[in-house]
């Protein structure tokens, strides 16, 4: 029995011919049904249609093929079991595995994402956030049918001591894979809002002092912005609203400030109070282009 192809098996007949029958088992029910998890194997059935033995080929002797004619019991070697299984080194104490991927279905109500040097983990997010993060292009911009997934799943990818566009290299080819889908960049003419500063600095509002790192949180209805530039603002807004926001102030400063609002609209008119414009216009914008893989 076998689960290749007809061509396969015809080739290879002609080069090593057989004197018996080969039968053709199409998938993996046949092997899962005789515990089968390596080939080749071999399995002697006596007139019953009963297994006398299961062995390996080079096992195999002719008092063996004797026996089973005649009817008697089949003396083979006692078949050892191997374990297949590999397990994390958490679970076996062995050493940490060099790569490490979990791609599931997630079981949790929250969502959550930490990334450090070598590894990202994302938990109770849909497969759009994901390229997002994967192919570092704000989840606006990605789009495709193929996101229509709404399913929540966990990621984790861990590839200790690897640089950082080996880890991005890898991790995108893993996770195109795990979906059956593929990636790829594309210039569309888009609607966007453009903000620009007519005087040059924002309005009523103090700079930052430069030290430290920044960060913004665009949440409940509320940006706030520590230590930021301009182009932060312009990725908070694209977050809240959901469309792509170009940042064409010229401002090299950096600002701490809070944006209150009540929906979209009210949103853009706080930003405009901080002497900022926002204009609605069309531009070339890349997206990223998710697509089943063929």
């Amino acid at each position: 029995m076998t689960d290749e192809q007809r061509p396969v098996i015809e080739e290879f007949l002609k080069k090593r011919p057989i004197q018996g029958w080969v039968g053709i088992a199409n998938g993996a029910k046949l092997s899962k049904s005789y515990g089968v998890e390596g080939i080749p194997d071999t399995f002697l059935i006596d007139a019953a249609g009963k297994v006398a033995a299961n062995l390996y080929p080079e096992e195999l002797k002719p008092e063996m093929i004797e026996d089973l004619l005649a009817g008697r019991p089949v003396k083979a070697p006692p078949r050892m079991s191997f374990d297949f299984s590999v397990k994390r080194s958490d679970e076996s104490g062995g050493p940490a595995p060099l790569a490490d991927l979990i791609i599931r279905p997630s079981s949790t109500a929250n969502t959550g994402m930490s990334s450090g040097k070598g590894k990202l983990v994302m938990k109770g997010g849909e497969v759009a956030w994901f390229f997002s993060a994967v192919f570092e292009t704000p989840q606006t911009r990605v789009v495709g049918e193929a996101l229509n997934d709404h399913t929540h799943y966990d990621l984790s990818i861990s590839l200790p001591g690897s640089s950082e566009s080996s880890f991005h290299a890898v991790a995108r080819e893993l996770l195109c894979a795990a979906f059956k889908l593929k990636a790829e960049r594309e210039t569309r003419d888009a609607d966007v809002l453009v903000l620009t500063a007519p005087n040059g600095k924002l309005v009523g509002i103090a700079e930052s002092d430069g030290y430290g790192g920044s960060s913004w949180n665009s949440s409940n209805r509320k940006i706030q912005m520590t230590n930021c530039g301009m182009e932060q603002l312009a990725s908070a807004m694209e977050s809240a609203i959901g469309k792509p926001v170009i940042d064409e102030t010229r401002i090299g400063t950096r600002y701490d400030f809070t944006l209150n609002y009540d929906h979209p609209e009210g949103m853009l008119e706080a930003v405009r109070k901080l002497g900022l414009q926002v204009e609605t216009t069309r531009r070339p914008i890349e997206f990223l282009v998710v697509s089943p893989a063929r």
